[in-house]
């Protein structure tokens, strides 16, 4: 039996698992028609559809995404084009209603179909682009358990456009946002000659990475040879999703094939016998700053000096349009 068949049959309700854009666009498509419109085109650049209204014979500009709140992450609110999109389709619509406001008229295939969506909404926040092909970036996720967060490291080909960024953080360990920031939150308090880290390396504006390293240098044991490790803080805590208690280490460590020194978190299990990540994002001395610099003030001494997570998560809300609330339980 055909999908248009199907559709006939069970009045178009989509029985299958939207995991990306290619499923939304694709299911949309087989149930245009009962929304009155037409294919006369797919497009290549912004928006994705040229369509017809049946009934009115008008034009109609469509643009697809697997989150609603995408169409802002991907800065298509911001784009100057001959025929802007006059229909957001959607698998499942997360915009939060400031979000809203800077969108075309909302298509949930979630709503208007009965579509599963597989998702876990992801929100990157203030990239700092290393190079022409890396950039390092703080990032939330939603997860049936709550917000996460990490330190997230982006690869691209060289010449290849601002879309093509991939993940490259295959290894670097989710945590929840709460516990991210405590962990940074107790990196604040420590003291370096008379002064809080919080003080000297969070100032607003001016994020300094040295006094990590002069940390380092004076802890037991300290910081001296490559290959060498120091640890400037550890948090314990029960990861929801996961259901086990973790060991989270913030550490710098100096390079084995240089005297490079690099800023990292890792994760250990089960009382620290056992190293949970394949590897972890490291992040130097400008890569660091260069994310942290971009963080707004008042989210930088929130969320990372004081471990308030709050802020962090109402400014991941306002850049990328989004409820954050979306799969959660609460």
């Amino acid at each position: 039996m055909s999908v248009s068949e199907r559709d006939l049959l069970f009045d178009g309700k989509i029985d299958a698992k939207l995991t990306n854009e290619r499923d939304v666009r694709e299911h949309f498509l087989n149930r245009a028609h009962r929304l009155g419109l037409l294919l006369v085109e797919g497009q290549e650049a912004y928006p994705d559809l040229h369509m017809r209204d049946v009934e009115s014979s008008e034009d109609v500009y469509v643009e697809v995404e697997h989150l609603s709140a995408n169409f802002i992450a991907h800065g298509h609110h911001k784009q100057e084009v001959e025929n802007d999109a006059d229909i957001l389709i959607c698998g499942a619509d997360n915009l939060s209603d400031e979000g809203r406001k800077k969108t075309p008229e909302v298509i949930s295939l979630e709503e208007r179909f009965g579509a599963e969506i597989d998702y876990v909404p992801h929100y990157r926040l203030v990239p700092y682009e290393a190079t022409s092909t890396r950039r390092k970036s703080i990032a939330l996720r939603v997860t049936e358990s709550g917000v996460e967060a990490r330190l997230e490291d982006e690869t691209r080909t060289e010449g290849e456009d601002a879309s093509a960024w991939t993940d490259d953080s295959t290894g670097t360990m989710w945590m929840p946002v709460e516990e991210f920031c405590t962990l940074f939150h107790k990196l604040s308090e420590q003291m370096v000659n008379g002064e809080t880290i919080g003080d000297l390396v969070f100032s607003p504006g001016s994020v300094d990475f040295q006094p990590l390293i002069e940390l380092g240098q004076s802890s037991d044991p300290p910081l001296q040879d490559q290959g060498d490790s120091a640890a400037l803080v550890e948090h314990d805590y029960r990861h929801p999703r996961k259901e086990k208690q973790y060991i989270a280490r913030a550490s710098i460590k100096r390079s084995p094939d240089s005297d490079a020194i690099y800023f990292r978190i890792g994760h250990w299990a089960d009382g620290g016998s056992s190293f949970t990540s394949q590897r972890a994002t490291v992040f130097n001395p400008t890569e660091f700053s260069g994310v942290f610099d971009k963080l707004p003030d008042n989210v930088l001494r929130s969320a990372i000096v004081s471990g308030d997570e709050e802020k962090l998560i109402k400014y991941a809300e306002r850049v990328h349009g989004a409820a954050l609330g979306l799969g959660r339980d609460d």
